[in-house]
């Protein structure tokens, strides 16, 4: 039996009540988790540091992080790690094309 795949996850919300609760329902869904929460570029960008996502989601009503700049940082990390070009490089065997946003509650 192969072992549940477990989703990487950054998460840009500024509340950190709102991101467990999404956390939450994603793991009670029978998603496994390794989630990072994020409010700031700062943190995005030491995340992707060390933190290879295969999920982002967004607020769109974070304060102190656009989707724009999440869209950015996530096309760096991949020209990076791909030394410049568009082909297949380690850890980034396809990029992330999609920034999710939903509204908070």
């Amino acid at each position: 039996m192969l072992p549940e795949p477990i989703t990487k996850l950054i998460i840009a919300e500024d509340q950190a009540e709102d991101a467990e609760q999404i956390i939450s329902v994603l793991r009670n869904s029978g998603i496994a988790l390794r989630p990072q929460r994020i409010s700031t570029e700062e943190e995005l960008a030491a995340s992707l540091e060390s933190f290879t996502p295969d999920l982002v989601l967004a607020n769109p009503g974070c304060k102190d992080i656009t989707l724009a700049a999440i869209g950015r940082a996530l096309d760096a990390t991949v020209r990076r790690s791909r030394g410049g070009g568009r082909g297949g490089g380690p850890g980034w065997p396809t990029p992330p094309r999609r920034v999710a946003g939903g509204g908070g509650a």
